[in-house]
């Protein structure tokens, strides 16, 4: 809790840093305010732009904790009071003059360096700090040479490493052998993270003994998907470092394997010590031990693959396992942060554990339907989520361990070359955590999910799918593969009058459900509180605008559109969703109040209407809150008949359906709206064809299979 005290704002802890940078400092600061969250500590978060080039807006994964409260961005010129401040990345945080005073308050003041440099730079660096926070700076280093570095220049330090871990989240590997080939992460998000003689990268991965998921990039390419010798190939998998959260990377291999040359700059540090923290091999080329210390098994290049398969067959070789949380704990307090003592858990039955695998890439509904069943499971059933989604940070939110996995259409790798990859990490998924079943959320199921279910004895297989398919569209393929599970659960659809799909037609071992919906009417929070939270004015009219990712539709342009039509309202005050798996960011336009976070739908209330796209999720949500809406469909073939759903509802005078091209049309439907009488009445129709939430009934159903 934070509280005032003669003028000054006391917290727990701050770290002080320009957190826009993509380095490995933000990223080790990441996983520490991890960390922090599970010791019941709120840090704060100074941000101080550096003279570095860096993107306009702050790292995701440090906006993540901040969103889920567990961090507090704190304005730099407050008066700020903590008994520990955490300086990341020293030689370049307050590098540069700031436009404001500097108060804080620390009764120490830790340098975290991550890459050796001269010591010279180290000393201009105190310097500095002491400038602002006095005598009581002191330094430690993630790396051992910089460390040397730090004592030889007659710094002040803590006498030890500030190792750099988060949280492994559930690191449980299938045991070896048995013909499986271990899976090796190797993480270079810098070109200097590959060896520099030319045809080593080459030889390492073309080493078949081995599965290789690279995260980041190639030497010569400007990502390491574009290497044409890498695809297609399902013993290679290449990730977007942005796309798959790092304790996630970590959790579901085997061996973390390093190649960079010695003079590499910001070595993947956070990556080496979550493995450790795990209990998982990390391998390193020899040229790396006076940066990496203790903890990794260490080898020359050619020897690196040998050593992988012997650390994954003999565990007890790198046997480093360690809690992070408490190992956090530890130095914390050392250093005078206070830190509650672990609760000692009670007993525990084993829980009945169920794979949840959502597909997406373009939305979030499969994850979010998934969501709503998850949350009203009884507690002996524990769900595992496995998603292609990038929303993993809402499926955490909501309290559930999330894997990812990357689909083809973004890793680049042909579709059949992945299925094979893709059955394996579903099978591993299921194994590691003894789960009894496997549900799946999506219009088509991967061949590399069905190809995976016979081997996998006395797990039972749930398709939860949607209807509503365009009739043109040729599903046929995907419709037959229902005979794959022993259980299809439908949702119901509002319109289902309108519904000319196949699946309208093939009712056979379909169990239906009224709609699923993640929150009920009494989670919604009342106008003033849902206004206040957002930063609007309750007793103005508000519109909401979510029109979609834009993953497939042009919604820049369609936004850009609809803002400038509602902007001739001008007592109007306008919110524009941002979307969190978002294909193209909408850029912020002034007067425009631009909203995330899940569930929007518990803010429904601050707003009079909204300008919608029709996907399954948002039109049943909007129908079962009572909020008009004013629907642009989107057309395109691969989503399901949002055209029949808008079409329902101006039937039913429960809303408004308008094309792209009928923007022109959109004033006069918004005026129709601002005025009460119309909005009640709209409000009135929908909740009439409306119908129950159908979660509970569809948790039901999938509890029957564990």
């Amino acid at each position: 809790m934070t509280t005032l005290h003669a003028g000054f704002t006391d917290l727990p802890l701050l770290y002080l840093a320009d957190f826009r940078l993509p380095l490995e400092a933000t990223t080790r600061v990441a996983a520490e305010l991890g960390l922090a969250a599970r010791l019941g500590i709120v840090p704060g978060l100074v941000h101080l732009p550096s003279a570095e080039q860096a993107p306009s807006g702050v790292l995701s994964a440090i906006d993540h904790y901040v969103r889920r409260g567990e961090a507090r961005a704190v304005a730099p010129g407050g008066f700020l009071r903590a008994p520990l401040a955490i300086v990341a990345a020293p030689l370049i945080t307050l590098s540069k003059p700031l436009p404001f005073a500097l108060h804080v308050l620390a009764e120490q003041v830790l340098a975290v360096a991550d890459d050796p440099a001269p010591a010279a730079e180290f000393l201009k660096a105190d310097a500095r700090l002491r400038h602002h926070f006095g005598d009581r700076v002191i330094w430690s280093a993630t790396q051992p040479a910089t460390l040397k570095v730090l004592r030889e220049a007659g710094l002040v330090t803590t006498g030890t490493r500030w190792q750099a871990f988060g949280l492994p989240g559930q690191a449980l590997r299938p045991a070896p052998g048995g013909g499986r080939r271990p899976l090796v992460l190797l993480p270079a998000d810098r070109q200097a993270h590959w060896p520099a003689a030319a045809g080593e990268t080459e030889r390492l991965l073309a080493d078949a003994r081995l599965r290789w998921r690279i995260r980041g990039k190639l030497p010569g390419y400007p990502t390491a998907k574009a290497a044409t010798w890498l695809k297609p190939a399902p013993d290679r998998e290449v990730l977007e470092p942005a796309l798959r959260p790092l304790e996630a990377a970590v959790a579901a291999v085997d061996a973390v394997l390093l190649a960079a040359e010695a003079e590499a700059r910001e070595l993947p540090m956070t990556v080496v010590g979550t493995a450790l923290a795990a209990g998982t091999p990390v391998l390193a080329a020899s040229r790396l031990r006076t940066r990496l210390g203790s903890g990794p098994l260490y080898g020359e290049l050619p020897q690196l693959v040998d050593l992988a398969l012997r650390a994954t067959l003999e565990p007890a070789r790198s046997s480093t396992r360690f809690d992070p949380v408490e190992a956090h704990r530890h130095r914390l307090r050392r250093l005078g942060v206070a830190v509650a003592e672990p609760a000692i858990p009670g007993p525990r039955p084993d829980p009945k554990r169920m794979v949840m695998f959502a597909s997406n890439g373009v939305g979030v509904g499969h994850v979010v339907r998934l969501l709503s069943i998850a949350r009203r499971l009884p507690d002996e059933v524990e769900p595992v989520f496995l998603t292609m989604s990038q929303a993993v940070p809402f499926i955490e939110a909501a309290g559930f361990h999330a894997e990812f996995v990357t689909s083809h259409l973004y890793s680049e790798i042909d579709a059949t070359a992945s299925y094979p990859w893709l059955a394996e990490q579903v099978k591993d998924c299921v194994r590691r955590h003894d789960a009894r079943a496997v549900v799946f959320d999506g219009a088509n199921p991967y061949n590399g999910l069905t190809e995976g279910l016979g081997g996998l004895p006395g797990v039972a297989y749930a398709w939860v799918r949607r209807g509503m398919w365009r009739p043109e569209q040729a599903n046929d393929a995907a419709l037959a593969k229902g005979r794959f599970f022993d259980l299809i659960v439908e949702p119901a659809e509002i319109a289902e009058a309108e519904d000319k799909g196949l699946t309208a037609s093939h009712r056979e071992g379909v169990m239906g459900v009224d709609p699923i919906l993640f929150l009920d009417q009494e989670e919604l929070l009342p106008r003033e509180a849902a206004a206040r939270l957002l930063g609007l004015d309750p007793a103005r009219p508000a519109a909401l605008i979510q029109l979609g990712s834009g993953a497939n539709r042009d919604i820049v342009r369609l936004t850009d559109r609809v803002v400038r039509a509602l902007q001739t309202f001008p007592d109007l005050q306008l919110a524009a969703v941002e979307w969190p798996i978002a294909g193209l960011s909408v850029p912020a336009t002034p007067g425009v109040l631009q909203v995330s976070g899940f569930p929007l739908a518990r803010c429904f209330r601050a707003f009079d209407f909204t300008v919608s796209a029709a996907g399954y999720n948002s039109f049943h949500e909007l129908m079962h809150y009572g909020l008009p809406g004013i629907f642009f469909a989107n057309t395109h073939p691969s989503m399901d008949d949002q055209q029949a759903r808008a079409r329902f509802a101006e039937q039913n005078g429960a809303g408004f359906a308008l094309s792209d091209g009928e923007v022109g049309e959109l004033p006069a439907c918004a005026e129709a709206l601002l005025d009460p009488r119309n909005r009640d009445l709209l409000a009135l129709n929908a909740r009439r064809i409306a119908r129950p939430n159908g979660a509970a009934a569809a948790a039901g159903l999938l509890r029957a299979l564990v």
